[in-house]
C-alpha cells in the first residue's frame, strides 16, 4: 500500500488517525492565536534595550552623550522600563535610521528636521528637545539670506545640513557649498570655517554651543528658521515601545522633569571671547607639563584626567602659585586644614596638590549614597568640592521633603538657593550655606570646562570604545 487509504484501515485506527489530524488542527490553531510578546515585553525580559546613536564626535561619543540632555533623558526612560542601555553606533543618520529599520535595535536617538522624508516610515516620539541650525564663522550677522552670495558653505555629506543647505543654494545660486565626508566632526567643521572670512559652517545650535569654547572667533552670523526635533525613533508595527515612551515623555514634561533636566544639560552662558582666548591659551601653555600630573593621580582613583584638569582650572587657572582671599592655595585650592588631613605639606607643589585633591575628589563620589547614577553622581560630588559633603547632604534632604528626587541632580539645584535662606536652613543640620547659589554657577563651569577637554583631547578608552556599523 503506497498511500495512506484511511478507508482501508481497521475502524479503530481510522478513528484514531482522524482524532490525532483534528487534535494537530486545534493546536495549530490555538498556536496562531495566542498572542506572541511585543518588544515592550522582549525588552524587559532581556533586562536591556539596544539604542542606535549617531557616533559623529570623536571616539568619546559614549562619554560625551551619556553627560548630555540626550543620554540623561534616554537614561531615565530606561531605568523607568527597569532596563539596561547597549549603544549600537552608527556613523550617520542614514544608517542609524537603516539599522532601526532592519531591527538592529529597538530604538534610536534621532535629530532631524520638522517634516523630513525619512520618517513616515518610523514612529517619532514627542520631541523632547527642539533646538535649530546655526549659520556659523568670523564676523558680523548677515541680516540677509542674500547676503550669503559669493560665501562658502560647509556641511557634512548626507545630513539634514546637507539637505538645507541644497535650499539655501537654490535661494543663492552663487553661494558655494562644500560638503565634507559624512563622518566628519563638527570640530572639523569649525576648523575649516575658522581657517577664513566669507566661509561659514552649518551645525545645530547644540552642537556649536558644545564647541564654541575651542573657536572663540566663531560666531552665529545666521538663525535658520528650519527646526531640528530631538525625538526618539522607533520601527514601524507593533507599538508597545512606542506608546510606553509616549507615556513616559507626557509624564516628564507635565511634572517639569523635562525642564529641571534642560536646565542643567541645555545650551549654557558662552564664555566671553576673552575667556573662551584664556582658555585655549592655557590649553596650549599650561596643560601640557601639567597633563602628565593629572593623568598619574586620575589613573590611582579611577578618574577621567579630564575631570580633575577641568576642576583645577576652574580652582586656580592651572596656576600652582594662586591664593585666594579666603587663604586656599594652590591649583588645587586647598585649605590649610584640608591639606592637613590630606597629607600636603606643601600646597603649592603641583604634585601634591593634585594627589590631595584628586584624592579627596574620589572620597567625595564614593561617600554619596549607592542609588546615585552617572551623570548626576559627578554633578553633586563637584558640588560638594565646592561647599562641602555636609551642606550637599542637607540640599538632599530638603529635596526630598519637597517631595522632589533627591538623587537626581536637576532636583537637588532647585533647592540649593533656599540653603541661604533663615526658614530653610535652621532646620538644616549644617546651617547656613555662604553663596549657595555660586555652586551652580560652579558645577555649570566645571562642566563647561570638562565638555571642551573631551573635545579637544579625545582619546580611546576600553570601556567606551566605538562599535561603527
Amino acid at each position: 500500500m503506497s498511500r495512506c487509504d484511511v478507508s482501508s484501515l481497521s475502524p479503530w485506527y481510522a478513528r484514531m488517525t482522524v482524532r490525532l489530524a483534528i487534535a494537530i488542527l486545534c493546536c495549530s490553531t490555538l498556536m496562531a492565536l495566542r498572542p506572541s510578546t511585543t518588544p515592550l515585553q522582549r525588552v524587559r525580559q532581556r533586562g536591556v534595550i539596544d539604542v542606535v546613536a549617531i557616533a559623529s564626535d570623536g571616539v568619546d561619543s559614549q562619554k560625551f552623550l551619556e553627560q548630555s540632555f540626550a543620554g540623561e533623558i534616554t537614561q531615565l526612560w530606561a531605568r523607568h522600563l527597569g532596563v539596561q542601555i547597549h549603544y549600537v553606533w552608527a556613523r550617520d543618520t542614514a544608517q542609524a535610521l537603516d539599522l532601526l529599520q532592519r531591527h538592529a535595535a529597538q530604538m534610536a536617538l534621532t535629530r532631524l528636521p520638522v517634516g523630513d522624508r525619512q520618517l513616515p516610515s518610523l514612529r517619532i516620539s514627542r520631541p523632547y528637545m527642539d533646538t535649530q541650525l546655526e549659520l556659523v564663522g568670523q564676523g558680523a550677522r548677515l541680516p540677509q539670506t542674500n547676503d550669503l552670495s559669493g560665501a562658502t558653505l560647509i556641511v557634512r555629506a548626507h545630513s539634514p545640513e546637507a539637505e538645507t543647505a541644497a535650499l539655501l543654494q537654490e535661494m543663492v545660486p552663487q553661494l558655494h557649498v562644500k560638503r565634507a565626508s559624512e563622518l566628519a566632526r563638527t570640530e572639523d567643521l569649525l576648523l575649516l570655517a575658522d581657517q577664513a572670512e566669507r566661509r561659514y559652517a552649518l551645525v545645530d545650535a547644540m552642537d556649536f554651543d558644545s564647541h564654541h569654547t575651542l573657536h572663540p572667533r566663531l560666531h552665529i552670523v545666521m538663525d535658520l528658521s528650519q527646526g531640528l526635533h530631538l525625538a526618539w525613533a522607533f520601527p514601524g508595527g507593533n507599538n508597545s515601545l512606542y506608546q510606553q515612551a509616549q507615556s513616559f515623555l507626557m509624564q516628564e514634561e507635565k511634572d517639569g522633569s523635562l525642564q529641571r533636566l534642560l536646565a542643567v544639560y541645555g545650551p549654557q552662558p558662552h564664555f566671553d571671547e576673552l575667556g573662551a582666548i584664556d582658555f585655549g591659551h592655557d590649553m596650549s601653555e599650561r596643560l601640557p607639563r601639567l597633563e602628565p600630573v593629572f593623568k598619574r593621580y586620575a589613573a590611582a582613583n579611577h578618574l577621567d584626567w579630564r575631570m580633575l584638569a577641568a576642576i583645577a582650572y576652574q580652582e586656580s587657572h592651572w596656576n600652582s602659585s594662586a591664593v585666594s582671599p579666603t587663604g586656599v592655595v594652590g591649583i588645587m585650592m586647598l585649605s590649610a586644614s584640608t591639606a592637613a588631613d590630606l597629607g600636603v605639606h606643601d600646597r603649592q607643589n603641583a604634585h601634591q596638590s593634585i594627589r590631595a585633591g584628586s584624592d579627596y575628589f574620589r572620597d567625595l563620589v564614593d561617600g554619596l549614597p549607592a542609588q546615585i547614577s552617572e551623570p548626576d553622581r559627578t554633578w553633586m560630588a563637584l558640588a560638594a568640592y565646592n561647599m562641602g559633603p555636609g551642606h550637599l547632604d542637607d540640599a538632599r534632604r530638603l529635596t526630598a521633603r519637597l517631595g522632589k528626587n533627591p538623587n537626581l541632580w536637576a532636583d537637588v539645584r532647585e533647592q540649593l538657593p533656599l540653603l541661604g535662606e533663615p526658614r530653610w536652613y535652621r532646620h538644616l543640620a549644617h546651617g547656613y550655606t555662604p553663596n549657595s547659589r555660586q555652586v551652580l554657577a560652579y558645577v555649570s563651569e566645571v562642566r563647561r570646562y570638562y565638555d571642551t577637554l573631551l573635545l579637544a583631547h579625545p582619546e580611546y578608552d576600553t570601556n567606551t570604545r566605538l562599535a561603527l556599523r
